[in-house]
């Protein structure tokens, strides 16, 4: 609210000294020290976890696939250079197996800093990365053009024969009905920022990139198209494919100067294209600036949730980004997060809200009255949104909110926060601090949720060597016993199939009480840098036919399904119905299809 110190008491210590309640708290598990592993597949012994994927289907379903930065220097250049991505079991969780990745024979590629989505099938497509080609590789920072898919049900990597006209360094990658799109960063620092001027489409259908797009977001809001100015592309720059509008949104895109305008700009992709876009055939569409100029901070680092909401008809009625956390001077690598990162470190969270009807998404304000601020002051911190759709921030550093002076803290407590969106008007206004984790989780740390709904929390010391991993159990575990879902049509479903029926056991509820709040879909997690990579949680329409009055009772649930892939692109989903004391079912994995 405000951005600055936080409305509410502050309860956060560094150390916290009280007694911790599971049902209220959580509770963590671990550490475990994943290095042998990592190390066995030829990492680097001082490196760290820097990207994590839960796997939906194949040979590796439920588990995690990591890989580490940096790659195994000092040493020799090796081309081409074969770096290792790995799978984690988080039911056993001291094991894996290391999966090679390829090499690309023109390059010595690395995939740390790429940008990856899950595509309709099930399979991971990576874009981008860093290249270590040259007679000194570390002179300077550059991308690369790669661009690979992992097979899951071979659980193997391969190289695209199709790749990106220009490299890319920490992009990021969004989901726009089939096809996967792949907007900033930079291709060399320092060296011309080339790939701001592009936007690469990979069709999935026929898994090749379309040719070059140039409406972009940098240099050519200056041309008849769009004539707003040069803004900037940030590492891993925030976008939102928005359902109710079919809009594409880019948050915290800034103005070049001294003065950051956090700007937001939005892609409305069914207008009609306003030039052309010459050599490529397609034609070029319009950019538009947000009403309000901006949100009240800059948010890089932070973390970010996108919720929607369908009616009975399957169609997107409303949607929220929140936006928490963060910084103006971008990501720090460093523990002690000097200034003048330091100064700008926000607990500050807001919302823009977007409902159906003659509003233009590019016409709404973002608000920052109407959320309460975080406990901490917080930046290299993930956002998680959980199975009861309540949000959690995990790790990141920043100032001490109590002494608030030169020090730097790490966030040892997350942060979960119930979206009144969710949990209705009722629901706790405040951000509540959560069982403390043992271990830093800065710079370069991931987390994501797994289908029983832990949390995985990995990576993270800032370019130090950190291998290891915990699990938190978030307080849903500890309220009551969780409902299941015994039954539910088996194959694929398609948007066209309107309704489905589960069949729910509340093993927690009683009659006559037993109810079924909401059921939801969300997407796999695919997280680095605080960047997670399409995540969305869809709150489906339901119609609850019938509650038995056994013990426990039997519900019987239609839902009704998104009607497109502007809603929920086609792919995997993680599927779970909440009960009447917002406790959730273990996740179902259903495909969805057109």
């Amino acid at each position: 609210m405000g951005g600055g110190l936080i409305a509410q008491p502050l309860e956060y210590t560094y150390l916290y000294q009280g007694v911790m309640e599971p049902f209220k708290h959580g509770q963590w598990e671990g550490p475990y020290d994943l290095e042998t592993l990592f190390t066995a597949g030829g990492a680097n012994p001082e490196g760290e976890i820097a990207h994590a994927c839960l796997m939906p289907t194949g040979v590796h379903a439920g588990k995690v696939m990591f890989w580490n930065y940096p790659w195994p220097f000092p040493g020799p250049i090796v081309s081409p250079y074969n770096p290792q991505t790995y799978v984690w079991n988080p039911n056993r969780p001291m094991t894996g197996v290391v999966v090679p990745h390829p090499a690309n024979p023109d390059r010595s590629e690395d995939p740390f800093c790429a940008g990856h989505s899950f595509l309709s099938n099930g399979d991971l497509f990576l874009a981008g990365g860093r290249d270590y080609s040259g007679s000194n590789p570390f002179s300077s920072v550059k991308g690369a053009e790669q661009a690979f898919v992992f097979d899951a049900l071979n659980g193997t990597w391969s190289l695209l024969p199709s790749q990106m006209s220009e490299p890319r360094y920490y992009p990021t990658t969004v989901r726009v009905g089939a096809d996967v799109w792949v907007l900033g960063h930079f291709g060399e620092n320092p060296g011309p920022l080339d790939s701001e001027e592009t936007r690469h489409v990979y069709d999935d259908t026929s898994q090749a990139f379309l040719p070059g797009f140039v409406e972009n977001q940098d240099h050519v809001f200056g041309t008849p198209c769009d004539a707003f100015g040069r803004v900037r592309v940030s590492d891993y720059p925030k976008f939102f494919h928005l359902a109710v509008s079919d809009t594409l949104m880019w948050v915290d895109a800034e103005s070049p100067g001294p003065v950051e305008n956090h700007q937001s700009w939005f892609l409305p992709l069914l207008e009609e294209p306003c030039g052309p876009n010459p050599p490529a055939p397609q034609e070029r569409l319009r950019w538009r600036l947000g009403a309000d100029a901006g949100h009240a901070a800059e948010h890089a680092g932070g973390g970010a949730a996108h919720l929607i909401f369908t009616d009975s008809s399957g169609v997107a009625t409303s949607e929220v980004v929140y936006m928490m956390g963060g910084t103006e001077h971008g990501f720090d690598d460093t523990h002690a997060c000097p200034p003048p990162a330091l100064a700008t470190v926000s607990n500050l969270a807001e919302k823009i809200v977007f409902a159906s009807g003659p509003t233009q998404p590019y016409d709404t304000a973002w608000d920052d009255g109407s959320v309460n601020d975080m406990q901490m002051f917080r930046f290299n911190a993930n956002c998680v949104v959980l199975l009861d759709g309540s949000l959690l921030m995990v790790g990141g550093n920043g100032p001490d909110p109590v002494l608030l002076g030169d020090s730097c803290v790490p966030g040892l407590r997350p942060e979960r926060f119930e979206p009144p969106e969710v949990f209705g008007v009722g629901a706790a206004p405040n951000w509540r601090l959560m069982f403390p984790q043992s271990k830093e989780r800065l710079y370069h740390s991931v987390a994501a949720l797994l289908p029983d709904g832990r949390v995985v929390s990995a990576g993270g010391r800032g370019g130090g060597s950190e291998y290891s991993v915990e699990l938190y159990r978030p307080p849903y575990f500890f309220k009551s016993a969780r409902p299941s879902i015994e039954s539910l049509p088996s194959g694929s479903w398609k948007y066209s199939d309107g309704a489905k029926t589960l069949t729910v056991t509340l093993h927690g509820s009683t009659a006559p009480d037993a109810d079924v709040k909401r059921v939801a879909l969300l997407t796999p997690t695919s997280a680095s840098h605080t960047a997670h990579f399409d995540q969305r949680y869809i709150q489906l329409s339901i119609d609850v036919v019938s509650i038995s009055t056994d013990v426990p009772p039997i519900a019987m649930v239609d839902i009704n399904l998104p009607n497109s892939s502007s809603i929920a692109p086609q792919g995997y989903y993680l599927l779970t119905v909440v009960d009447d004391h917002d406790v959730p079912s273990i996740a179902s994995i259903i495909h969805l299809v057109d």
